[in-house]
Parts: structure tokens; C-alpha cells; sequence
């Protein structure tokens, strides 16, 4: 077979591909693929290359999807350090009240205990001034 008659079998081979690549995606997808646009390289172009070369980059878009996935860590870190946070907050806030709550009693107690002091210190006075 001459060197046209093998180029004409190719471009023969390629037509009767496209054909049913556009069958099967129209009947799987609903999609139809138009081949038009191509020039003619790309229509000639080995079908192996091209999936190689987008196998390619397939794998760099993986691995720069990959790389992105310690910033997405570090939403959930920021989320557990924003509840730790609140927790904190709360805790402080009920310190605040506990210690508040605590001198409240120790006045309310020193003020008791200073009232029953200047009772009994009167009553000592009057039993000392009394017996003299």
C-alpha cells in the first residue's frame, strides 16, 4: 500500500472514531463532541500522546490540589482554636462571678464578725467599769 493509501486509511480510521466517540457521548452524556474546530495535527495527533499528556496533567493538578490541603487544615485548627476560645471566655466570666461571690461573703463575714466584736467589747466595757 502506497504512502496516501495508508494516510487515507489513518484519516478513514480517525473519521469512523470520531463518529462513534460522538455516538457514545451523545448517547451516554448527552454530549456531542465537535471535532471541527481541530486543525489537522491535532486531528492526526496519536490518541495515546494526547492522553498521556493529559494524564500529565491530571497528576500536577493533584499534586497542587494536594499541596492546598494544609490550608484546609488550618480552617479546622482556626474552628478548634475559635471553640477553645469561647470555652475560655465562659471560663473566665465564671471565675469572675465565683471570685465576685467570694469577697462578698468574706465582707458580709468581716462586717458579722466586726459587729459581734463592738457587742461583746461593750459588754466586757460594762462589766469592767461596773465591778471597779
Amino acid at each position: 500500500m502506497s504512502q496516501c493509501g495508508i494516510k487515507g486509511a489513518r484519516l478513514a480510521e480517525e473519521r469512523q472514531r470520531r463518529i462513534m466517540l460522538r455516538l457514545t457521548s451523545r448517547e451516554l452524556y448527552g454530549i456531542e463532541v465537535d471535532f471541527d474546530s481541530l486543525d489537522e495535527e491535532e486531528r492526526e495527533a496519536d490518541a495515546n500522546e494526547k492522553l498521556a499528556e493529559f494524564d500529565e496533567s491530571i497528576a500536577k493538578l493533584n499534586g497542587y490540589i494536594e499541596r492546598m490541603a494544609p490550608n484546609m487544615k488550618a480552617m479546622d485548627r482556626l474552628d478548634d482554636v475559635e471553640a477553645k476560645l469561647v470555652e475560655t471566655e465562659k471560663a473566665r466570666k465564671e471565675s469572675k462571678t465565683a471570685r465576685e461571690q467570694f469577697n462578698d461573703v468574706k465582707k458580709r463575714r468581716c462586717n458579722l464578725f466586726m459587729k459581734a466584736y463592738d457587742h461583746i467589747s461593750g459588754r466586757i466595757d460594762g462589766v469592767y467599769k461596773s465591778s471597779q
